[in-house]
């Protein structure tokens, strides 16, 4: 018998499966009746709208934190520390998994997990390296999505690692130390045609390693001379998108 049969007791069983019809081949008559499945049904993409993190995974023998416990707030950064807000789903490589703080890789390199948030802010201190001992220096890039609206405090604060951030268009408020001492960047994109209110404007991008911060072409001059939302802290360095 072929691998790849299915089992249906009546017709009407097949006829509510979900299979690629009429691709099928019938292999026995009798009375428990067999289809030759030609193609199996391709399991749906799991979707998700928020922050995607991009780990570079050298380590598999421990399991590797992929948040701070939730942090404590959202939007502002208003909250209280620790294991205050989680994430409302978790995509890790594709699949679909149960929130959970740490998970163990089986395999080295690049691993992309997805964050949902269900007040589409991501929470204060959600992967700040708060002691600098390189607890997240394993996120190499991150990129905010567009239904975000809010970025908490010092999410990324001391992500040593990470050289890459994308800023959707969406977001209205980034929180002060967001990306404080994230010393090896070498990107940040905004696409938000109106500049975000920075929190503490000189905190957000400090010790970034005078990245460049790419915004919109046509809304250049606007950031550069931004003083109610703080951005003009950071004139000499923002540039058009390329």
């Amino acid at each position: 018998m072929a691998n790849n049969l299915r089992k249906f007791n009546t017709y009407s069983d097949y006829e509510a499966a979900e299979l690629v019809k009429p691709a099928v081949s019938l292999i026995a008559a009798t009375d428990e009746v067999y289809f030759d499945q030609k193609e199996a049904p391709v399991p749906p993409t799991p979707t998700f709208s928020g922050l995607t993190v991009y780990y570079n995974i050298t380590d598999i023998s421990q399991p590797t934190e992929l948040f701070n416990g939730g942090g404590g707030g959202s939007g502002s950064g208003s909250g209280s520390g620790s294991g205050g807000v989680l994430p409302s789903a978790m995509i890790i490589d594709g699949t679909a998994v149960e929130v959970t703080n740490t998970y163990q890789f089986s395999t080295t390199g690049e691993h992309i997990v997805n964050y949902s948030f269900e007040d589409n802010a991501i929470p204060m201190n959600f992967l700040s390296d708060d002691y600098g001992v390189g607890k997240f220096n394993t996120v190499t890039k991150v990129e905010i999505g567009d239904t975000l609206t809010g970025i908490g405090d010092s999410p990324f604060y001391r992500c040593s690692s990470l050289t890459s951030c994308t800023i959707g268009s969406g977001v209205t408020s980034i929180g002060q130390y967001a990306f404080d001492s994230c010393s090896s960047l070498i990107s940040v994109t905004v696409n938000a045609t109106t500049p975000p209110t920075l929190g503490s404007g000189s905190t957000v991008f400090s010790n970034t390693n005078n990245c460049p911060i790419y915004v919109p072409s046509q809304s250049v001059e606007e950031y550069k001379g931004s003083t109610s939302t703080g951005w003009y802290e950071y004139a000499s360095r923002i540039q058009a998108i390329p």
